[in-house]
């Protein structure tokens, strides 16, 4: 199930009872649709049951959905949390009367007796069955001690009866709880209830890979010096001034009534040889192994009453029990089967430095408000958040000294690097490290907001707190979004700027998610910078943004020159606006736009200030348009006609005018045509002519920016003759109207564009293609027409796949075929097309078109290629010849397959012996053969050559044909 947010908006006179709502489904099993739909059927009845006016307390959760799953036996309250946040409950679902493993519903009240979230992990069946259990318990129990190889326990095996979510079925199955000392974990395994297989298997144990540092809390930290070295544990090592005298409360006396470290929070006796004195008295140095005992006792027992000093008494069992040094090597863990941490002795003695002591005592604190917290990055949140909480004391003491460094004492040394609290990790791409090492992307989060805000004990509570709105497959940002939650509930948004800053920084939120979203239109050059400029921006946020709150912030240069608020739009909220002020400066000017919102939350444009911001030039415009495309006027076989004209004109402040002028004043209907501009650079326009034929009209291009110098001429001319190319596609003609025809590079007759009516990388066949002329031709003044153009095709003849040419002499409204292909055409051919039924007096004008319609059952083929539509006309002062003939070409070439892997076949037709060529990239020549103009056909063998770009050059008398081939292997 998809997790869903809602959250009301706050308005004058309205008070929300609920919100937020958050659902989140566990990722150990695959979810029904019906199911998931009957979930959130059931939550969004206890939604509107809050909404009609009831509290939302007991009485609620009874008459809501949580009683009818209570009532079915689905469900069953396990505890109830009171923080200074609220109230949290948590329920275990069940299954036939047995817990689901990690199925569950965790409901936070706030202190108005409103609920705030609820997070629910239950598993959803999509089939069911009754839970049946061949395999006894005892059977179990030996199928999993054997499959961890158990040599050695520390303390009693569990196994309790349970469901384990299988692939959205209930899998009956006996968990078994194994404290081992070898191998060392609490290792929890699922031994399935009919076959015996062990379905799962997790060593629980939490550890830390290293050891930490010093006194109060290390004694690098409380000397601050980092050149002592452990020199094995050596009395000497280590000055006298790192240690510090404290006060043990509590202690207890054993059965001797000795003093033993055994107090409210904290209990040493799992500890051998531990520390029993006469008088309430332990002073030790650090050569003696008790003198770590008294260092546990203390910032354990100091930490746990802090954390009851926050508001919260959802401590860990109490008193804690403690094995100093219970381990030799260089590592201590939390055990969840036994309740016990147990310190190493390995390297630098752990229990010497206090972030190790905390950082085991946090997963104490973690596991007790989240037991078996598992799914989603929980692994990376437990471990950056008891990170934190270790590191949290040493800032408290001595924030000078290595503020971000890690188990200064233990790590950090020829043991162990240690960790840091200030990791550039970034999400979610970080996250997927080791769990250790993906944490201090947390870890770095926390302590960056409890520097930055300056509020130790509120943001320790709000960190605690948001833990009770956390489940099963919990995430980096669920876990962000509860920071905020909990912030919003007992800080009143004191921590939000921070944690929005930090979280969007790391990509743990995105831009604009919860901070305000700004969009702009950059400023562009001015020729006036004494001009104020009106200057826009559109703000979209969560929290209300106030005008005295937007600034617009600018520099002449490096240097800064001044800030002024916005003024709200009197008619758009989300709208701002102010002038941009004349300044008596010529050169860059750079600016950016800052905005905040209630809530103390800021966003810039660009995001990235002050290392990048927005600029424009100010002074006198020195740098004339530019002409990026103008395509020069085709020939044409018609003495009168219009054509669309367009070219592509920028300039750094703007164009003020594009002309097309007529350089020949015998032209009728000529003169100067202004181009329009359809956007901020391009222009267009339609220009008339009225000539004769075999005339040639000169013309040409001026674009003009309104300043001195700005000016730029482009001379052009084209002609008016019997024979003329409408179009060979290599440059970009908007003439056409094209619905699924594309330019195409991938093959031509000539050059190296054609059209074609599919995509040839991805085959997609359009049912229908249609390429229009968009022109009106008026063929009156002649006798006779003829319209041709080269061609290939494939099309499926089984399917009725067909292409046609046709021509309209209404308009368009209805269309005529002269021309009907389908089946195969590999090589480039010719077509004819006669036009004389439109020639003469009184004839209409016509359009034309080429349509390709392909059934659905039609084979994916290449489809219809054009290229080099040309018109030949005869005119009335002609009309004594009997046939119209193109002017010949003198070469032709075709080379196919193209791309080639293996033989290329060459199509040519030469009017005199020649030669032709093939060349690499680098215009080497890499093959050369006589042909005959008695012969159409070549073959050329690629094999001989490596893969890549080539070209082939047919030469016959003085002229030459080029085209492009593409070797493949």
């Amino acid at each position: 199930m998809k997790r869903f947010h809602a959250k009301t908006q706050r308005h004058k006179g309205f008070n929300p009872c609920l919100l937020s709502l958050r659902i989140k489904q566990t990722r150990l099993e695959k979810l029904c649709d019906f199911a998931a739909l009957r979930e959130i059927f059931l939550i969004f009845f206890t939604m509107v049951h809050v909404c009609l006016g009831a509290s939302f307390d007991t009485d609620v959760v009874e008459y809501g959905f949580i009683d009818d799953l209570i009532e079915k036996g689905e469900l069953q309250k396990l505890r109830e949390h009171h923080t200074v946040g609220g109230t949290t409950i948590r329920y275990q679902q069940l299954y036939h009367g047995h817990p689901v493993i990690g199925g569950g519903i965790t409901l936070r009240i706030g202190k108005d007796n409103q609920p705030i979230s609820l997070y629910s992990s239950l598993a959803l069946w999509c089939e069911h069955s009754d839970p049946v259990y061949l395999i006894t318990s005892d059977q179990a129990t030996k199928i999993a001690v054997q499959s961890i190889y158990l040599k050695e326990t520390r303390g009693e095996v569990k196994v309790d009866a349970v469901i384990l979510p299988q692939n959205g079925s209930p899998a009956a199955s006996w968990r078994v709880l194994v404290p081992a000392l070898e191998p060392l974990g609490d290792w929890e395994l699922f031994v399935h209830g009919k076959t015996g297989v062990v379905i799962l298997s997790e060593n629980l144990l939490q550890r830390i890979d290293g050891t930490g540092l010093v006194f109060n809390p290390d004694p690098m930290t409380a000397t601050e010096d980092s050149t002592l070295r452990d020199e094995d544990d050596a009395e000497d090592a280590i000055p006298e001034e790192a240690y510090s005298e404290v006060e043990l409360l509590d202690i207890e006396q054993d059965d001797e009534d000795r003093y033993v470290l055994t107090g409210t929070y904290a209990d040493t006796s799992p500890t051998d040889d531990r520390a029993a004195m006469e008088e309430p008295e332990f002073v030790f140095n650090r050569e003696d192994d008790r003198f770590e005992e008294v260092m546990t006792y203390y910032h354990i027992d100091r930490q746990a009453r802090y954390v009851r000093e926050l508001g919260f008494d959802d401590l860990p069992p109490t008193p804690q029990r403690i094995n100093v040094n219970g381990v030799a090597e260089d590592l201590s863990f939390f055990s969840p089967a036994t309740g016990m941490i147990t310190y190493g002795s390995g390297g630098v003695d752990d229990c010497e430095d206090a972030d190790v002591i905390l950082h085991e005592y946090s997963h104490a604190l973690l596991h007790q408000i989240l037991p078996s917290w598992r799914g989603g990055e929980t692994g990376l949140l437990t471990e950056g958040l008891c990170d934190y909480l270790a590191g949290d004391w040493s800032l408290e003491v001595n924030r000078d000294f290595q503020p971000y460094q890690l188990y200064n004492w233990d790590g950090n040394n020829e043991f162990w690097d240690g960790r840091i609290l200030n990791s550039d990790h970034h999400y979610p791409e970080d996250a997927d490290r080791e769990r250790h090492d993906a944490g201090q992307l947390w870890s770095s989060l926390l302590t960056e907001i409890r520097l930055a805000a300056d509020d130790r004990d509120l943001w320790n509570s709000v960190v605690i707190d948001h833990l009770y709105l956390l489940g099963d497959s919990a995430t980096v940002p669920d876990a962000a979004e509860a920071l905020l939650a909990v912030d919003e509930e007992i800080a009143d948004h004191y921590f939000r700027p921070y944690i929005i800053r930090g979280c969007e920084r790391r990509g743990i939120f995105m831009r604009g998610r919860f901070s305000p979203q700004i969009s702009h239109v950059p400023l562009g050059d001015t020729d006036q910078p004494n001009r104020a400029r009106l200057i826009q921006a559109e703000i979209e946020s969560h929290f209300p943004v106030n005008p005295e709150d937007v600034y617009l912030v600018y520099f002449a240069g490096d240097n800064f020159i001044d800030s002024i608020n916005f003024e709200r739009h009197p008619h758009d909220d989300e709208q701002f606006q102010t002038y941009f002020p004349g300044m008596l400066y010529e050169g860059a000017v750079n600016y950016y736009i800052s905005a905040q919102d209630e809530s103390g939350v800021t966003a810039t444009f660009p995001p990235a200030v002050p290392d990048s911001m927005i600029s424009f030039f100010a002074g006198p415009d020195r740098i004339p348009p530019q002409l990026i495309e103008f395509n020069p006027l085709p020939n044409s076989v018609f003495p009168s006609g219009e054509i669309v004209v367009s070219a592509h004109v920028t300039d750094n402040i703007g164009v003020t005018s594009v002309v097309l002028e007529w350089l020949d004043d015998n032209v009728e209907g000529g003169g100067t045509v202004e181009l329009v501009s359809i956007d901020d650079d391009r222009f267009v326009g339609r220009l008339l002519w009225e000539s004769e034929i075999n005339s040639v009209i000169p013309y040409r291009l001026i674009a003009h920016d309104g300043r001195r110098g700005g000016t730029i001429i482009v001379a052009r001319w084209f002609e008016i003759r019997r024979q003329a190319v409408i179009d060979d596609f290599e440059s970009g003609s908007i003439r056409w109207v094209r619905s699924m025809w594309i330019r195409n590079d991938q093959d031509a007759f000539e050059g190296d564009w054609s059209l074609a009516d599919r995509n040839p990388l991805t085959q997609f066949t359009p049912r229908t293609a249609v390429l229009e002329l968009d022109e009106m031709w008026d063929l009156s003044f002649a006798v006779q027409a003829r319209l041709t153009f080269y061609e290939t095709h494939q099309l499926d003849v089984r399917s009725g796949e067909r292409g046609y040419f046709e021509v309209s002499d209404n308009g368009g409204e209805s269309w005529y075929a002269l021309l009907q292909l389908t089946g195969n055409q590999r090589w480039w051919a010719q077509r004819h097309v006669v036009l004389d039924d439109y020639c003469g007096p009184d004839s209409p004008s016509i359009r034309v078109r080429w349509r390709t319609v392909t059934p659905f059952d039609a084979e994916a083929r290449d489809g219809w290629k054009i290229d080099d539509v040309t018109m030949l006309i005869g005119n009335i002062v002609d009309a004594d010849a009997q046939e119209l003939q193109l002017v010949p070409q003198s070469i032709t070439m075709d080379p196919y397959p193209n791309p080639v892997n293996g033989g290329l076949m060459l199509h040519y037709k030469i009017t005199v012996p020649g030669h032709v060529e093939l060349f690499d990239l680098n215009g080497r020549k890499m093959f050369r053969s006589p042909v005959s103009s008695d012969v159409t056909r070549f073959k050329i063998d690629t094999e001989l050559y490596p893969a890549g770009v080539y070209w082939i050059r047919m030469s016959a008398g003085e002229e030459k044909r080029i085209r492009r081939v593409v070797i493949v292997k």
